[in-house]
């Protein structure tokens, strides 16, 4: 049968909210430790105190806080805004290959302007985000039938590592808690290599866009 303490644990890691605010010590710990009573007491089958749910949520947050501090956040090399841009989502099909091949040639075209092109394809679907100036014409190339949604008026952040990032772990936590935590919705996460891209509608753009610098400065 597993413990208080380890049932607090496995209920703190589906409120990854609340998480947070035990490492920042801004939890009311007895009202939270009421709320949680009746989880707990249903899984365990047997009565729980507070007193007993108030000490094992304090053992996790200082473990929690141990982890916090210790956890690494790479230096950032750059970080810039990319306006004006246009999502396609469409279903992949047998000419999915030659439609990629297309777009990139029209995107190779356009050397001289400026552009910003991603396409990120999955088991079913494709997202495809381009510039305003180049997605009429690749509207064009994409069939009205396969398109599952177009999104207009978006922007993206682009933050840019200085060091390798694939094997650290936890390294866009910081940046998406953030988010969460002023409850900006992002419509994309783009990754590549050490290069973290996210997509805002652009009503989203400004408050994101300090909310990341907030916390970059405060590294």
């Amino acid at each position: 049968m597993r413990t208080i303490s380890q049932l607090i644990e496995e209920e703190i890691k589906k409120e990854p909210l609340i998480e947070e605010g035990l490492i920042r010590g801004i939890v009311n710990m007895s009202a939270l430790a009421k709320g949680l009573k009746p989880r707990i007491e249903k899984v365990n089958l047997k009565k729980a105190s507070i007193g007993a749910i108030v000490m094992a949520l304090h053992r996790l947050s200082l473990r929690l806080n141990k982890t916090a501090i210790n956890r690494k956040f790479p230096k950032i090399s750059s970080f810039t805004i990319q306006s004006n841009l246009i999502e396609f989502l469409f279903n992949n099909s047998n000419r999915s290959f030659d439609l990629q091949k297309q777009v990139h040639r029209l995107i190779n075209s356009r050397q001289k302007q400026d552009k910003f092109f991603n396409l990120s394809q999955g088991l079913f679907e494709t997202t495809l985000i381009v510039s305003n100036n180049i997605a009429r014409e690749v509207g064009k190339l994409i069939p009205s039938k396969d398109v599952n949604q177009k999104i207009d008026n978006l922007s993206a952040i682009v933050i840019r590592f200085a060091e390798p990032t694939a094997h650290l772990p936890g390294v866009y936590y910081p940046v998406l808690k953030a988010l969460a935590w002023e409850n900006i919705n992002f419509i994309e996460v783009i990754s590549v290599s050490n290069e973290l891209t996210l997509i805002f509608e652009d009503l989203m753009i400004e408050r994101a866009f300090q909310v990341i610098k907030d916390l970059i400065d405060s590294r």
